[in-house]
């Protein structure tokens, strides 16, 4: 279960499932559901900080925590200029964090523009994975892209 604020996963052991209220032995991809989960360790559950955005995935996967990536990036509407230092928030699946840019290859972004872009997750490190989809907004400003390298 992870990561916590310190970009750190916590072994636990599901309990038990439940979809819709009604217990079920697992969980189709796409579906949502409840767990009952406990931790493999002394420390007590609530010590890990359970919050949204947090993931449960099976330790042989490896999971990392990252806080710098790069984002292949299309600004689809922009009133303003972007520069280096912008905050906007960033929608990955579960993830939604401020995120600042560290990073471009072009001087500024404006509506229309494409560009290979790296962020700085503000708060805490997430699980990101390659591939993924992100959509970027702060006011009327959008932009889409796609996650290219996970680099911290």
């Amino acid at each position: 279960l992870g990561p916590n604020s310190h970009g750190r996963f916590n072994a636990v052991t599901v309990k038990s499932i439940h979809h819709m209220r009604a217990p079920a032995p697992s969980l189709l991809p796409g579906q949502t559901g409840a767990f009952v989960l406990r931790s493999r360790t002394k420390e007590h559950l609530k010590a890990f900080g359970v919050r949204k955005g947090m993931v449960l995935v099976e330790p042989s996967t490896n999971p990392i925590a990252t806080r710098t990536f790069s984002c292949d990036v299309l600004v689809l509407h922009s009133q303003t200029t972007m520069k280096v230092n912008y905050q906007p928030i960033l929608y990955a699946r579960n993830v939604r964090q401020c995120v600042r840019i560290a990073h471009m290859d072009k001087e500024v972004l404006r509506t229309g523009v494409r560009a290979r872009v790296t962020f700085d997750f503000m708060y805490r490190p997430e699980f990101i994975q390659p591939g993924t989809k992100v959509l970027f907004t702060e006011g009327k400003t959008k932009a889409i892209g796609t996650i290219r390298e996970c680099i911290e």
